[in-house]
């Protein structure tokens, strides 16, 4: 079999493909991205549903500093993010301790996405997202890479999506049909120094 050798501007023109390739899986700080509706809420007394009392609209927003994980196994990758919003009628900029979860459908069936922030509102908060969809990562867990994409993303298989805790306890609340998931490259110089994870 005659073997192909490439040279001169045709190897230059793979390479350069190749490198650009690379690069838009992973160039530096990402952000994600979720709007959605929520459904019915669940509460009781002495609970707080803050995050969802503006009209069922809510965005989402975070950005991921960094592809080391500071924590890994087989089915899952924790991520640093920092900053970021939530917006439900009134924007709530994240400004607490952040944690991102992304897991492998075919060990953690049902959430494949989880985020928890504390001190939305006020310190001593804390509200986490949980969405069902594809996976978001490329292997190894261990140094996952992301690639720019928009994805459909469901209620995550808990019977709820998201739920806040005021101190007391927590109020829940599921989705209202599926949301929207993108994930951007952002420039070097706009991504946030994360807080130590927790």
């Amino acid at each position: 079999m005659r073997r192909l050798r490439f040279s001169g501007p045709y190897f230059a023109l793979l390479m350069a493909l190749f490198v650009l390739a690379l690069s838009s899986a992973q160039a530096g700080p990402m952000s994600i991205t979720i709007t959605g509706n929520w459904g019915t809420i669940t509460t009781g007394p002495g609970l707080s549903t803050t995050p969802f009392d503006n009209g069922s609209a809510f965005t989402f927003t975070t950005t991921v500093t960094s592809f080391t994980p500071t924590f890994f196994n087989s089915g899952e990758t924790q991520l640093p993010t920092a900053g970021g919003s939530y917006t439900n009628g009134s924007t709530a900029p994240l400004v607490g301790l952040e944690q991102l979860v992304l897991t492998d459908p075919s060990v953690w069936n049902g959430q494949d996405l989880g985020f928890g922030v504390h001190d939305v509102y006020f310190v001593g908060d804390f509200l986490e997202l949980d969405f069902n969809g594809p996976q978001l990562f490329s292997f190894p867990t261990s140094a996952p890479t992301l690639s720019p994409n928009s994805f459909l993303v469901q209620e995550a298989w808990y019977g709820f999506s998201a739920r806040y805790y005021n101190g007391t306890g927590y109020s829940t609340v599921v989705l209202n049909g599926v949301a929207t998931l993108t994930i951007a490259a952002l420039p070097n110089s706009t991504a946030p120094e994360p807080r130590q994870s927790f």
